[in-house]
This record gives structure tokens, sequence and C-alpha cells, in this order.
């Protein structure tokens, strides 16, 4: 199970980082089942929600 949740945040962390991807797109590119779960799973995995994670990216490069 820790194998894919590594993965998993991972993929989270491609695809919010590294793609022009909304982060609704990301979400359902990813299987979950709603926004609202995902934009909680990523603050628990993260410390910050989606759209803050982005921007972080946006604001390096």
């Amino acid at each position: 199970m820790d194998w894919i949740t590594q993965y998993c945040k991972e993929d989270i962390r491609y695809y919010l980082c590294h793609t022009d991807l909304t982060v609704k797109e990301v979400c359902t590119k990813l299987g979950f089942t709603n926004l609202s779960f995902f934009g909680s799973y990523v603050r628990k995995c993260f410390g910050v929600s989606p759209s803050a994670l982005k921007k972080k990216r946006m604001a390096e490069k």
C-alpha cells in the first residue's frame, strides 16, 4: 500500500508542477472521486492546497 501512495503523490506533484493541466483535470486524470476529496488528499500529503502547489511551481519558473 505504501508504494501505491508514493506513486500517487509523485503523479500529483508531476501533473500539478510540470504540466498545464488544471487542478480539476489532474483530479479527473488520477481517478479521484471529486475535487473536494482531491484537495483534502493533497493538503494531507503536501501541506498545501492543489492550487497553491501549482502556483508555487509557477513562481519557480
